[in-house]
């Protein structure tokens, strides 16, 4: 039973902070957590943890949720390449692809289904899974995209490869408009890179001291923020729930800069095929105003 840790009441909103998860009948102690009553609306949200990326509302048709939040998941155990999100591959030289398969890994790993993207053997080969490339605009909204993945084999001198994954609008190079991470040995130490493109330039890059990890399932998270009509982003890097940093910088809003979810092997060199696995893919979208 969760115990009450105070009360408050901001901007309309009338929040409870309890020492327990509250969506799970019981909870462990010293778990925090929220519970929100909107009062003009009696709209009701929880939240498990201290982030505000973090709140949930409780479904109701009548509350109207689905006005002002999207959430989409896919733990690609449908069987099949384009899942229940209708994903689109794109490959490129021999024997690269995109397939339904599952990593050597323990069986003390939470694993569902996943993806397999593997580069092939042509030394310029890659494999691309994306949702679609120009249709989301980051403007007047938050955004929270995670992917949990697995690499087996990392880029080296001999078999390099660029792995990206985020919001990309390219399935074939350096995204044109984005917000993603990119990783490549011979690039920031082959430590993880955080990067927002905006018109053909990559207009602000963290560089991270995260490096990127093989044989080791690991979660990327991006969030995103814009209140238009500021034309700026700010935009937070995550591995494992670890913040990693943030940027400031263009957000990518107009119809010519629409981007989508995605996530790509490129190999720029060596000719043994080089893969990673997708695990599970989340999303979520929060509009600033109610459609």
């Amino acid at each position: 039973m969760a115990n009450i840790l105070g009360i408050q009441t901001i901007n309309e909103v009338f929040v409870i902070e309890v020492d327990a998860d509250p969506n799970s009948g019981g909870g462990t102690p010293g778990e925090p957590g929220s519970i929100a009553i909107h009062r003009p609306s009696n709209n009701v949200w929880i939240k498990k943890g201290q982030s505000d990326v973090d709140w949930r509302p409780i479904p109701t048709f009548n509350s109207g949720e689905h006005r002002y939040q999207i959430e989409v998941h896919d733990d690609f155990i449908s069987g099949n390449v384009a899942s229940t999100l209708g994903w689109v591959s794109a490959v490129a030289g021999t024997a690269s692809a995109v397939s339904v398969s599952t990593p050597a890994i323990s069986g003390s790993i939470p694993w569902a289904g996943s993806l397999l993207l593997s580069t092939g053997t042509t030394n310029t080969g890659r494999a691309a899974l994306t949702k679609a490339l120009n249709v989301t605009s980051l403007s007047n909204k938050n955004t929270a995209q995670e992917w949990h993945i697995y690499i087996p084999t990392l880029s080296n001198a001999t078999d390099s490869y660029f792995l990206r994954i985020g919001w990309i609008d390219n399935a074939t190079g350096e995204p044109v408009d984005g917000v993603y991470f990119r990783y490549n040995h011979a690039i920031n130490g082959g430590n993880w890179q955080g990067i927002v493109a905006y018109n053909n330039v990559i207009v602000a890059t963290l560089n991270t001291s995260a490096p990127a990890v093989e044989g080791e399932p690991i979660r990327l998270r991006i969030e995103t923020e814009n209140t238009f009509p500021s034309t700026n982003g700010t935009y937070n890097f995550y591995i494992n729930d670890v913040l990693l940093g943030t940027l400031i910088a263009q957000v990518p809003a107009e119809t010519a800069r629409y981007t989508g979810a995605g996530a790509s092997i490129i190999k720029n060199a060596g000719t043994t095929a080089r893969t990673f696995f997708i695990d599970y893919y989340h999303e979520v979208i929060t509009f600033i105003n109610s459609r």
